[in-house]
């Protein structure tokens, strides 16, 4: 079981016993991840770097910013989102899969898309193309 006790420090952390390691664990509220992901921006310097001298869990700093990066670029409200779709053009490919071929993309927003067989090369080849030109620009 996980006991929390209530402690009172400048964020507003949160205590609890961790059931795996019997350890003392502080949980910080939003307000005191988003002071020191912004700290950490405005001096410069990298994220190892930061938590080392800061005291700070290099595994939780990192979920935490990400954690904050992406409620920043997710719209709050249902049906806001702005979608954009990539044409794929279904015919035959001009490379058949060595066996089956799948692919997996998720974007930083959270969206995720799976696909399979000969359309995910073609997806794949048309990603991989855009990405070149956008290289090259």
């Amino acid at each position: 079981m996980q006991a929390e006790e209530e402690t009172s420090t400048p964020h507003e952390a949160r205590s609890r016993f961790d059931h795996r390691t019997g350890k003392r664990v502080l949980i910080y509220d939003t307000s005191f991840w988003q002071t020191h992901v912004a700290e950490r921006r405005r001096l410069g310097q990298s994220v190892h770097a930061y938590c080392t001298a800061q005291g700070l869990a290099l595994s939780t700093f990192r979920r935490w910013a990400q954690r904050l990066e992406g409620r920043e670029s997710v719209p709050h409200e249902r049906g806001a989102t702005n979608v954009a779709f990539l044409e794929v053009p279904i015919g035959s490919s001009r490379h058949q899969p060595a066996g089956d071929c799948a692919l997996e993309v998720t974007l930083g927003s959270g969206v995720c898309m799976k696909l399979a067989g000969p359309t995910a090369l073609q997806v794949l080849e048309m990603v991989l193309a855009c990405v070149k030109r956008a290289a090259q620009s």
